[in-house]
């Protein structure tokens, strides 16, 4: 159920999908080895994760 709704924001907020499926298995900061797009969506994930486990 995770991972639909990270796939539903971030498809809703035009973000990038692999960003945001990808952001639970990259650690740390998120590396210029990503294109902006997806250290964009990497971030969204893990704002949605903060909000949703306050």
């Amino acid at each position: 159920m995770n991972y639909l709704a990270h796939l539903h924001l971030a498809f809703r907020a035009k973000s990038s999908l692999l960003g945001n499926m990808m952001a639970d298995y990259v650690k740390g900061t998120p590396s210029n080895n990503y294109s902006q797009a997806v250290i964009d969506g990497i971030r969204m994930h893990r704002r949605i994760d903060v909000l949703t486990d306050t």
